[in-house]
């Protein structure tokens, strides 16, 4: 399948390098910044950097925002994580948050996209514009269904982009997590007094300067700068209890102590939800497609039934009433088989899905069963023990409600030793009427 390709102009990137200015504050995976941070020390003083600086208006200012498969929207969020288009983000390969929301907001206007997913194989980033960004996908979930692949890193910035999604899937080898924020100060007192060099900074305002490079680092720049990233840190904590519906003390315990998982690490620490390869957050993508036009269709009352009935999901009720529906949970099957190369799970999975969806059992538990990918014959037994067990209770209800019988004693024995046949039927005799 041919994707269609969504493009926005972007102009060209500006030569502002604002990201790398002293105390800018970083959620990202430490390593990665110390490599973006060398690299650009090392190329600065050779003069790379001026010349990918004086080639950079030559550059293409097209960019795809998402390639629609089917009808679900793909969004690439690769490298470092900046605000904007500079010379920095494409220095180093990375993604812009202006791109990010302007790819969602497409996506979201575009009537042929059904769903998003964000392919996401990045360190994290700058603050700047993160938060804004993070807002706009978790309320764009609301909208149309989004979920959110680890394909290699998902950490830190990155991560809390990812943690908006409807669901997130990583991959069994993806570092995610990283969650925390970094600054750097250097110190360049020592390097100026055995150079000559004596810096003297001239400010009005008592934190105007403070944490500058050519001083060591007082004990107030420091309480200073560790009160700010705190405050970030927090922040970064509470929007991902946020998105993953968590406790802010879950996150703070399992989650968010600066540590990288990876895989089934990652889902047992509640940072992700599957671990699989795309093709199942493509396939988790469009069965929250169908089980949301499903949900709608049963709340708008759409799927015409008797209502003294339960109203349970039926092959030929869907096929009557929402063809589409049917349509698209069968090219489900076939794009997870054309993604994983095989033709018999493209048969395999369509024959499961329209298995269970025959089996008219409760809507919800449907729904599960086909989005967890459950065998056809242990779907048939869960409603079965579902079905026993809620007809069961409805039996217990029924005895609990039940007025006692009219006119009956309970039998007075308080002397058990001396209880015989003749006595038990007496105790039994009706309060009133002729004795037996």
């Amino acid at each position: 399948m041919s994707p269609k390709k969504s493009q926005n102009d972007f102009i060209t990137p500006d030569l502002n390098l604002s990201e790398f200015c002293k105390g800018q504050m970083w959620p990202i995976h430490p390593p990665a910044f110390e490599e973006m941070y060398r690299r650009l020390c090392l190329e600065s003083i050779s003069g790379g950097l001026t010349k990918f600086a004086a080639e950079l208006p030559e550059k293409s200012t097209e960019k795809d925002l998402y390639s629609l498969y089917g009808d679900t929207a793909v969004i690439t969020i690769a490298g470092p994580l900046m605000k904007r288009e500079s010379l920095a983000l494409w220095f180093f390969g990375g993604t812009s948050y202006a791109y990010i929301q302007a790819a969602v907001k497409a996506a979201l206007a575009d009537d042929e996209v059904a769903a998003l997913a964000l392919r996401v194989d990045s360190p994290g980033g700058v603050v700047n514009g993160l938060e804004e960004t993070v807002d706009l996908i978790f309320e764009a979930r609301g909208q149309k269904p989004i979920v959110a692949y680890a394909d290699g890193m998902m950490a830190s910035a990155a991560y809390e982009l990812g943690s908006a999604a409807s669901e997130i899937v990583a991959g069994a080898t993806a570092m995610v997590g990283s969650i925390g924020v970094l600054m750097v100060h250097e110190d360049w007192s020592v390097y100026n007094q055995k150079t000559g060099i004596d810096v003297t900074y001239l400010t009005a305002g008592k934190y105007k300067a403070l944490g500058n490079p050519d001083e060591p680092l007082s004990d107030l720049a420091r309480e200073t700068f560790q009160a700010e990233l705190d405050y970030l840190y927090t922040i970064f904590v509470e929007t991902v209890a946020r998105n993953r519906d968590v406790e802010v003390a879950a996150v703070l315990s399992d989650m968010a102590d600066g540590r990288i998982f990876i895989g089934q690490q990652a889902a047992d620490a509640g940072l992700v939800d599957h671990v699989g390869n795309f093709a199942m957050a493509y396939t988790r993508a469009a069965n929250l497609v169908a089980g949301g036009k499903l949900n709608y269709l049963l709340q708008q009352g759409s799927l015409t039934m008797e209502k003294s009935k339960e109203t349970q999901i039926t092959l030929d009720l869907l096929k009557s009433e929402a063809p589409e529906l049917v349509r698209q949970i069968e090219d489900e099957a076939i794009a997870v088989g054309h993604e994983t190369g095989h033709a018999a799970g493209i048969i395999a999975e369509r024959e499961r899905v329209l298995e269970i969806l025959g089996a008219e059992a409760d809507p919800v538990q449907t729904l599960v069963a086909i989005s967890d990918g459950t065998p056809a014959d242990a779907a048939f037994k869960a409603f079965y023990e579902a079905e026993k067990a809620k007809r069961a209770t409805g039996l217990a209800e029924m005895a609990a409600a039940a007025p006692e019988p009219a006119g009956t004693e309970e039998p007075q024995n308080n002397n058990p030793a001396t209880e015989t046949p003749e006595n038990k039927r007496q105790s039994w005799r009706p309060a009133s009427g002729p004795a037996l």
